[in-house]
């Protein structure tokens, strides 16, 4: 008997989940991209995006081709791949918003006042205060802080020119976040509190950003509350001027958790890709023959000025932005292990003429994430495998699709448009003075079985490793 309630109960799921797709499928209304909804209603197609979101697409993509929509969690989502389509949605700034989207993503992952939304007017002044400091005033001051504090975490007694085995990635994630703490609030500033909490919270960041319930986020949300308190109160008086003067802005507005959040904010995006990108960086650097990492040598003895053992040379923000051979090796493993899609939202109805000869309908307030060509090997041949020349011929012209692309528009770890990350001039300078300082001061032996695997989960940045890699390292 409860055999053949089961069975009647599998029954009618199934009738009820194939009836969910067909109906779905006959009200979405005529002249939209194709729309993929599964068979769970409310769910649709969450469960099976969430495994491996690029894997899951570059699937549907085969299928359904560059421009197609997902019902995910109650709502529908178009995803727009193809440079030359992505490049058109970047010179449509009116019909295709991020700031709707990067705010709603403020309130949801990291607790930003929904008020935020919705002051235009203080959001732009802080919007031009990071321009004007990361991009122009602040670029040096922030170099010489990374420089100095380098040569100080690295002259203590911890390092030796006896070999020492660490976990490359939570040895890369202490350097950074000390660095950045120094960097961004001053030298009195305790690192510790960050170092305990930032990796929990920016682990929880999937959950947080999912349209899930607000119940099964209570232990992410207990993670975010832990690093964002490492941040309240007023700034000390060695933070840089753009902490204090956002801090000023900000202050007659929120209290003091919002003000902490706001800063979190901040720290968060100092510190995620920076990690991340640091230990690829030094990983693919130890993979190489030695013919190549002779190269990027040779460009760091040619480019800085020779120093004394053990200490750093004299770098700037102006000889680091020459560097063109770590340039391009940085380019490249943005290349292979950023997959975030980039999210706009449609601010009008829009008809949407597409790279294929077709013109898709987009109604007003439609979220749109844009897909990176990152692994196109149309675009990058064998783009599975890293390349540390791939980008140092700068004349060289990629296509899709038969036409010249935009690299700008198939390459998006800084976003693109009108949209670029304001911060992606230091983040680069960062990453390649914490590179040099790495190669300059210490010898590093990987041992051929330790590979490092990226299998491209859910994340909002460069992806980590999704396996411990030792590494053995000592002073020169």
């Amino acid at each position: 008997m409860w055999a053949i309630l089961l069975a009647l109960c599998v029954l009618v799921y199934v009738v009820l989940m194939i009836t969910f797709n067909k109906v779905h499928r006959k009200i979405f209304p005529a002249g939209r991209a194709p729309l993929i909804c599964g068979y769970l209603p409310y769910i649709g197609v969450a469960l099976d995006y969430a495994k491996n979101p690029c894997k899951y697409v570059e699937d549907m993509r085969k299928i359904y081709g560059d421009i197609f929509t997902l019902y995910v969690m109650g709502t529908t989502i178009t995803l727009i791949a193809n440079p030359h389509n992505v490049n058109k949605v970047y010179i449509s700034p009116k019909n295709f918003d991020f700031h709707e989207v990067g705010f709603a993503i403020g309130v949801d992952v990291f607790d930003l006042p929904q008020e935020s939304i919705h002051n235009d007017e203080t959001a732009h002044k802080a919007m031009s205060m990071i321009v004007k400091k990361l991009q122009n005033v602040e670029l040096e001051e922030m170099t010489q802080r990374s420089k100095q504090k380098l040569e100080q975490l690295f002259s203590t007694s911890e390092y030796t020119k006896e070999w020492k085995q660490v976990d490359m990635y939570n040895w890369i994630n202490n350097i950074t976040v000390s660095i950045m703490m120094a960097v961004l609030l001053g030298e009195e500033y305790n690192p510790e509190p960050v170092l305990r909490t930032f990796q929990p919270f920016d682990k929880s960041i999937p959950i947080l950003s999912a349209k899930i319930p607000e119940g099964a986020k209570t232990e992410a949300k207990q993670l975010r509350r832990k690093f964002m308190d490492c941040f309240l109160g007023k700034p000390n008086e060695g933070a840089i001027g753009l902490i204090k003067e956002r801090y000023e802005l900000y202050s007659p507005l929120y209290n003091e958790q919002q003000l902490s959040n706001l800063l979190g904010v901040m720290v968060w995006a100092s510190l995620s890709n920076t990690t991340n990108t640091m230990f690829w960086s030094l990983y693919h650097f130890m993979k190489q023959d030695e013919s190549v990492r002779q190269q990027i040598f040779d460009e760091i003895n040619q480019v800085l000025p020779k120093c004394e053992p053990g200490k750093l040379p004299d770098m700037s923000y102006e000889t680091l932005a020459s560097m063109s051979k770590l340039d391009a090796f940085i380019d490249e493993v943005l290349r292979l292990h950023f997959s975030t899609f980039s999210g706009r939202m449609t601010m009008n109805d829009v008809k949407f003429a597409a790279n294929d000869g077709n013109t898709y309908h987009m109604d007003k307030r439609q979220l749109t994430l844009l897909v990176n060509s990152h692994l196109d090997e149309e675009i990058f041949q064998d783009p599975l495998t890293f390349k540390y020349d791939r980008f140092q011929d700068k004349t060289k012209v990629f296509s899709k699709d038969g036409k010249p692309i935009k690299l700008t528009s198939a390459l998006i770890p800084f976003g693109g448009g009108m949209n670029l990350c304001p911060g992606r001039f230091i983040a680069r300078s960062e990453i390649k003075l914490y590179v040099i300082a790495l190669l300059v001061l210490f010898d590093f032996e990987l041992p051929e079985d330790q590979i490092a695997e990226d299998l491209r989960n859910v994340n909002l940045q460069v992806g980590p490793p999704n396996n411990s890699i030792s590494v053995k390292l000592k002073l020169k």
